[in-house]
């Protein structure tokens, strides 16, 4: 399992065509352990959503020591230098469609309805009918994606009657969370032991629906609140940008061609040799000048020991290196903010250090286009470690066998 996720990554497939591939790849057989030998018998595959069920019984801790062992051997072999350090930050955009209060609330409603028929199919009885604007709701959806080009009035006011149809459903969700309640709080006690089974089966079911249920709703309920605050000219912090990723924040580093990225930031030091020794990931958008302790510590936690020397851009800059693991550096090749040069420019390891730094970048795009790092389609911000480690192990692999084999 590990080295189909390996090779997932490596050659950036998806989970289907990974055990497509391993299904007419003999080396692939080979590097993941299967039986290929016509003596062995039929060899033993498996299906994609296994991999699915390996990354959430792993988890990111998993990850971490999967990739730990691999950089402890590339130490050993005195691959990576743990001497100089490299630091730099980029944005990893997860998984979800462009954000609009429109789509938001459209989604939104159809969701949480959806769910409460899920949990009457399964005989919970609400006193009331859940009323779910079906039509009414996506007349005003088309309006504002259609007919309301350049029209900001009409945007506005299809928005604010979308926000009116979410807020009737929200005030629907107290009965049926009382419904499940009541339906949970049943006795089962003259039921047969079959009948039981199937009755506590049911119960776990209704209990995950309600809690799903009031947590859609309170999504739902914080999108309303910042489509109706944006028309007020107020501005809103923490906003939703998916449904089922409530977690994504906006990311902006000032590029002309992409200026929002929604996702996590990702923190990424390499060493001299490009290979990726730490990394960490933020469900928001920190200054980079607050990061650089946390970027030593870890450098710190993966090698055994602080660097001498670190580079990086304008962006990391502060006023004293002050810390446990800051005062173990020698040297800082970080240029100034502003017009006043640093004082070190001119020294040729400021220089070498940041001709260094610069080879970061391409590396950067490097993992984004050929390791998955576009986008992160796992779930959860413990979904984002998990695509990190899993890019991490794959550039490290991919960039330590072409010195194992230079062909």
């Amino acid at each position: 399992m590990v080295g189909l996720l390996i090779l997932k990554h490596r050659f950036n497939l998806s989970d289907e065509q990974v055990v497509a591939h391993l299904h007419e790849n003999l080396y692939w057989m080979r590097f993941c352990g299967l039986s290929w030998y016509p003596g062995d018998g039929p060899p033993q595959f498996i299906e994609s959503s296994s991999l699915t069920k390996f990354r959430m019984r792993v988890g990111a801790a998993g990850m971490a020591k999967i990739e730990a062992v691999i950089r402890e051997q590339l130490i050993a072999e005195k691959q990576i230098c743990p001497r100089t350090q490299l630091v730099d930050t980029t944005a990893m955009e997860k998984h979800i469609a462009y954000p609009t209060d429109s789509g938001l609330l459209y989604r939104g409603i159809g969701k949480l309805v959806k769910t409460v028929r899920t949990v009457q199919r399964l005989g919970v009885a609400t006193e009331r009918k859940v009323r779910s604007f079906p039509r009414l709701s996506k007349r005003a959806f088309v309006e504002i994606n259609k007919l309301s080009k350049g029209r900001t009035a009409r945007i506005e006011e299809n928005v604010l009657r979308l926000a009116g149809y979410a807020k009737e459903v929200i005030k629907q969700v107290p009965h049926v969370l009382d419904a499940c309640s009541k339906h949970i709080g049943e006795g089962t006690s003259s039921l047969g032991k079959g009948m039981k089974n199937r009755t506590e089966r049911t119960r776990r079911a209704i209990e995950r629906l309600a809690e799903s249920v009031h947590e859609q709703s309170e999504i739902l309920a914080r999108v309303i609140y910042q489509a109706e605050e944006r028309f007020r000219g107020h501005h809103v912090r923490g906003k939703i940008y998916s449904l089922h990723e409530p977690q994504v924040a906006c990311i902006r580093k000032g590029k002309r061609s992409k200026p929002d990225e929604y996702g996590c930031k990702v923190l990424l030091s390499i060493d001299r040799n490009g290979y990726i020794v730490s990394h960490r990931e933020y469900p928001c958008n920190p200054d980079d000048s607050t990061l650089l302790e946390q970027a030593v510590s870890d450098w710190h936690r993966a090698c055994g020991r602080a660097p001498e020397e670190v580079g990086a851009d304008r962006g990391f800059h502060r006023p004293s290196y002050e810390g446990e693991d800051l005062e173990k550096v020698k040297r800082w090749s970080i240029p100034r903010k502003g017009k006043t040069p640093h004082p070190d420019r001119s020294c040729f390891w400021f220089q070498r250090l940041q001709r260094r730094r610069a080879s970061i970048e391409p590396i950067t795009g490097h993992l984004k286009t050929d390791h998955r790092m576009d986008r992160s389609r796992y779930k959860g911000p413990e979904g984002d470690t998990i695509n990190m480690c899993l890019v991490a192990i794959a550039r490290n692999l991919r960039k330590w066998g072409k010195v194992l084999c230079p062909v």
